[in-house]
């Protein structure tokens, strides 16, 4: 799926918009926000599986990071921590990443229902990913020239069952 925005906040630089950084920050006071096009996904279909795959560029700290669907509209532009949308209280996917996880693999997240209530008709504003407190974790951008892995989402689609 085509990503089509991504952007972090940080809450030390309350009004600064992030949105052509080259690198996403998720760590104690920032979050990155991302949002694919799943448009072009066929109607009748089901989500039989939908993987969020990011690159960690660099681990300042280890520690967990959770996956939110996010509950209201942002632009990468002006996306800005005093102008965060909220996201969703219950995390989609949790995942550890430590200091092996700058090694050039990619941390993944399943994200199957968030894709499904998108392909359902639920407004699609995006994923929030957000530390526990301890993580500190710099991701490639889709703006990171001297990276190829952007943060991407793998769609696996099966036909919806007949009706009986």
């Amino acid at each position: 799926m085509y990503l089509v925005a991504d952007a972090s906040t940080d809450a030390a630089a309350p009004a600064a918009s992030a949105g052509s950084a080259p690198s996403l920050r998720v760590a104690p006071a920032s979050v990155t926000y991302l949002r694919f096009d799943v448009s072009a996904l066929p109607a009748g279909m089901v989500v039989e599986q939908a993987t969020l795959r990011v690159r960690p560029l660099r681990v300042l700290a280890a520690g967990a990071v959770a996956a939110h669907v996010v509950s209201a509209e942002w632009q990468e532009d002006t996306l800005a921590h005093e102008r965060r949308p909220a996201w969703d209280d219950a995390a989609i996917a949790l995942q550890q990443v430590g200091e092996e996880s700058a090694d050039g693999r990619d941390v993944t997240f399943g994200v199957r229902a968030a894709v499904a209530a998108w392909l359902a008709g639920t407004a699609n504003h995006g994923l929030a990913l957000v530390g526990d407190g301890l993580a500190d974790v710099d991701l490639a951008s889709k703006e990171n020239q001297s990276v190829s892995a952007p943060p991407r989402l793998e769609v696996v689609l099966v036909p919806a069952p007949d009706a009986p």
